[in-house]
């Protein structure tokens, strides 16, 4: 878990991570292999990224998710049971199903920024790639049901490397690793315990 203030660099160190972008001086590695070195589009294909400013595309609920992968779009039993370990049991039935339209630009439904978040969520874990970073995940969402989405989340992303920044504190007690950010640059890393 990255945290920090707004504004502390977390975002621009969370695009370093991608290879989005490229560090003046230092270096980000991947086994070894500088971010620079790197194959952009084999690098693309290993990383799936969350961010803060998630796209509402006005497609059905299927095309949303599935726009990650869209190789896997019609296996319609394996993105519902995504969804319910997103977004709950109840999620799929309130929406109206997996072909519904999305949005009203196209006459389709209008959904809560949790809901929104939710599918922005599910997107992520739909491209099952090796590493997935969540900017602000649940920033939309009550403690409570972000408690309940990152409890599933951490189940679901066991053989991942996962990478969540967020200004919430609360998120760093089930993290491996914390940093801390402060001010563009790592002011403390470590466990929730140590630091």
């Amino acid at each position: 878990v990255i945290v920090g203030e707004n504004g502390s660099g977390k975002t621009t160190l969370s695009r370093l991570l991608t290879g989005a972008y490229l560090p003046r001086t230092g270096e980000v590695s991947y086994d070894g292999q500088s971010t620079s070195e790197l194959d952009r589009k084999s690098l693309y294909g290993h990383i799936s990224v969350v961010p803060q400013d998630f796209v509402h595309y006005q497609f059905t609920l299927r095309e949303n998710i599935g726009i990650s992968n869209t190789a896997r779009m019609q296996d319609g039993k394996a993105m519902e049971e995504l969804l319910r370990e997103v977004a709950g049991p109840e999620f799929l039935k309130d929406i109206g199903g997996l072909d519904v339209q999305l949005g009203r630009e196209f006459g389709g439904r209008e959904l809560s920024g949790g809901q929104w978040q939710k599918i922005a969520i599910a997107r992520g874990l739909w491209k099952d790639s090796d590493i997935i970073i969540l900017d602000e995940p649940t920033s939309a969402l009550d403690p409570l049901v972000e408690y309940d989405i990152l409890s599933r989340f951490k189940e679901m992303i066991q053989d991942k490397t996962s990478v969540i920044i967020s200004h919430r504190v609360g998120m760093c007690r089930s993290a491996d690793k914390v940093i801390v950010m402060k001010e563009g640059r790592v002011a403390e890393c470590g466990k929730h315990e140590e630091l």
